[in-house]
């Protein structure tokens, strides 16, 4: 929370607002009682969180150095080493700097420039494939043992929808505000014409997770499982929020 304050937008009053909401959620007790679970989910919205920033920031930029390259790569190893489930972030964060790299090109439909943005922007997929083969030498399998004796195949999709509902209502101000704040987001930047293909993959975190879990037949049982899709979401949406939203007016 004191990191994200400290890099939270400050030129526009709409992302501000929505900065301190966030940061509401993140403090009331039924957040202090699933980040503190006993199942690193506080660590994983640290990792989520700093993951998100990072991401907005070189999308801006048309260039990766070694450094950032490898400095993304060891983020993406230490995420999908923590949860396996991570690795689908490090590929979305991963696709939107292809996007946004192949969109600022001066040929940007061209074969080569999609091929040269996704290489450079591969980082975070490379050490998140380092992690899963770190996994799999040492574990012989990549999903622990728990994880596949919960998932029952694709015929129980609608109970894995019902399960995703009842357990982010479960969640109370944290599960249910998260769920709500993420909405509402994504709304003010429709009504800001700032939806672009990189903004929805963005906001598609939290609809694959679901359908990977129906796919799977995979039991959810705690907000843990769902609440950092959203939250990188509203993360990336209120950065774009601080581009389209009118500024602060200055007083004197």
């Amino acid at each position: 929370s004191f990191f994200f304050a400290k890099a939270a937008p400050r030129q526009s009053s709409l992302a501000r607002l929505l900065s301190l909401i966030l940061l509401f959620l993140l403090s009331v007790p039924s957040s202090v009682r699933w980040l503190d679970d006993g199942m690193e989910t506080g660590i994983v919205l640290c990792f989520v969180g700093l993951l998100s920033i990072l991401t907005f920031r070189e999308s801006t930029r048309n260039r990766v150095t070694p450094r950032s390259y490898l400095g993304f790569a060891i983020l993406g190893t230490t995420m999908v080493l923590l949860r396996t489930e991570l690795l689908l972030l490090c590929g979305i964060s991963s696709l939107i700097l292809t996007l946004n790299s192949a969109a600022s090109a001066r040929r940007p439909k061209a074969f080569k420039t999609y091929l040269r943005a996704s290489l450079q922007s591969s980082h975070l997929v490379v050490g998140g494939l380092i992690a899963v083969a770190g996994i799999v030498w040492k574990m012989h399998v990549l999903l622990p043992d728990t994880a596949l004796a919960k998932s029952h195949g694709p015929g129980i999709w609608r109970g894995i929808l019902s399960a995703s509902l009842t357990v982010t209502l479960g969640a109370f101000t944290f599960g249910a505000g998260m769920l709500l704040l993420w909405i509402v987001t994504f709304v003010l930047l429709l009504r800001a014409r700032r939806i672009t293909l990189s903004t929805l993959v963005a906001n598609s975190v939290f609809p694959l997770t679901v359908a990977a879990a129906c796919l799977r037949g995979q039991e959810i049982q705690g907000i843990r499982y769902l609440v950092w899709t959203m939250f990188f979401s509203i993360l990336w949406n209120i950065f774009e929020l601080d581009i389209v939203s009118p500024a602060t007016p200055s007083t004197t």
